[in-house]
């Protein structure tokens, strides 16, 4: 059996823009932005080779965004075998699925990805890669 993870990386840039009127003088605000939502995922595809019911692997994955800074959520949907998907950020190992990973402008961040096959699942081998899709939330 095999399966097959994805991970959706959601990237989010808010920005307001406000023009009022004085009571003396007529102002207003004029914006130009030049956005960069680069986010890249290395490697992509994240290969965790075969597993084993018990045995867990772990890979190191780098994001790395473009000009803007940006806050990256994370969803993982499906089986729960791919939402006990696990990240280590420096403070050890928590649910990847639900954080919100802010990233500085031109700043890579480096991090662990554990995927555990937990004892007692269905005998077999299970093939573990993630692959990272990015996508801007408007």
């Amino acid at each position: 059996m095999k399966y097959l993870i994805s991970l959706a990386l959601i990237a989010m840039l808010f920005v307001m823009v406000s023009g009022f009127i004085g009571a003396d003088v007529d102002q207003s605000t004029s914006v130009t932005v030049l956005s960069d939502l680069t986010l890249l995922p290395t490697p992509n595809p994240l290969l965790f080779g075969t597993l084993y019911p018990g045995i867990n692997s772990v890979q190191s994955v780098t994001l790395t965004p473009g000009n803007s800074s940006l806050s990256v959520s994370v969803n993982i949907t499906g089986d729960p075998l791919m939402q006990s998907i696990e990240a280590d950020f420096g403070t050890g190992y928590v649910l990847y699925s639900g954080q919100n990973i802010i990233l500085m402008n031109n700043s890579p961040i480096t991090f662990n990805t554990r995927l555990s096959i937990p004892s007692g699942t269905k005998q077999g081998t299970y093939n573990g890669i993630i692959v990272y899709y990015v996508m801007e939330a408007v």
